[in-house]
């Protein structure tokens, strides 16, 4: 994996606006009916720690390698415009630690160490550390806008010293391709885990989210509103899918994949703000890759967990 695929995949964050508000008085929380909505506040800020741990299991001529990656991002999410019909938020990275094996060798890099680190892709960590995208969202959690891309794109290559014209386009298509849609679309609308209509305690859903961004594999998951006690909702989350076929970006090359599988998961949402307070996921995948022509059997294990506090 280059230093750009590697700052890449460091940056795939796990941020979710979701929602709920008040309901009639004089029911109980089962016949309480809450209806979508975002409650922020221009000023209030919010701190997310994201952790990602990914272990993949590859049998290449009958001989087992074992790969895991884990990163954990802090980000900073402020609101600083409240339009009335959907608020602006400015979207801060405050810390990226990234710990990779492969095989018997192991890598550890960290954005707070990139000013004594002569490593590369820890420099590149590095320049992200203090860097903003600015996102607009409507009182739904619905993405309208976004900006501040090319400003981190250009903060990244200068920071890394890139200098070469066809490695700045390639990092460039790249990046606006993670940070654009990609960005939004995996980790912000991906995770907006509610329905528009009113929901109930016990009444569930489906909805279709991507299993990982760089699988490219979309899931129907069913949720199910199972308590409200002090304020903050609960949300239990599972899908289970047959064999499927998509593809991956897989150390920078796109290979064809036939997956199936299996993920649960379970949601805190803070009814007073309709933001996602905690969360945690386990997905389990199993098929294979096309390699050259040649399927190689693989398993996947990835757990995402979130956890969120005003200050």
């Amino acid at each position: 994996m280059g230093p750009f695929k590697k700052i890449i995949t460091c940056c795939i964050l796990f941020f979710s606006l979701l929602i709920y508000s008040c309901s009639e008085p004089g029911q109980s929380a089962v016949e309480q009916t809450y209806k979508p909505g975002l409650h922020l506040g221009t000023g209030l800020k919010y701190y997310y720690t994201i952790s990602n741990e990914t272990a993949t299991d590859f049998k290449v001529n009958d001989q087992e390698v074992k790969n895991s990656n884990s990163m954990l991002v802090g980000l900073l999410y402020e609101i600083v415009a409240d339009r009335g019909n959907g608020f602006k938020l400015k979207i801060t990275f405050d810390s990226i630690h990234i710990k990779t094996q492969k095989g018997d060798s192991k890598t550890e890099m960290d954005a707070a160490h990139s000013a004594f680190s002569l490593d590369p892709v820890e420099k590149l960590l590095g320049a992200l550390k203090g860097s903003s995208l600015s996102v607009n969202i409507n009182s739904k959690g619905t993405i309208t806008a976004t900006s501040g891309y090319d400003e981190l794109i250009d903060k990244i290559m200068v920071k890394g010293g890139i200098a070469d014209e066809a490695q700045k386009s390639q990092l460039r298509n790249e990046l606006n391709s993670l940070f654009g849609n990609g960005f939004i679309k995996n980790n912000i609308e991906s995770l907006s885990l509610f329905p528009d209509s009113a929901l109930r305690v016990g009444e569930s859903w489906t909805k279709q989210q991507p299993v990982a961004p760089e699988l490219k594999l979309d899931i129907t998951t069913s949720y199910i509103l199972t308590s409200i006690a002090d304020s903050i909702a609960s949300v239990d989350a599972v899908s289970d899918f047959n064999k499927t076929s998509s593809t991956a970006d897989i150390l920078g090359t796109s290979v064809t994949t036939t997956l199936q599988g299996n993920q649960e998961g379970n949601y805190k949402i803070d009814m007073r703000t309709g933001l996602l307070q905690k969360g945690k996921s386990n997905t389990s995948l199993e098929g294979t890759f096309q390699v050259m022509g040649r399927d190689v059997p693989v398993k996947m294990k990835i757990t995402k967990t979130l956890s969120g506090k005003k200050l």
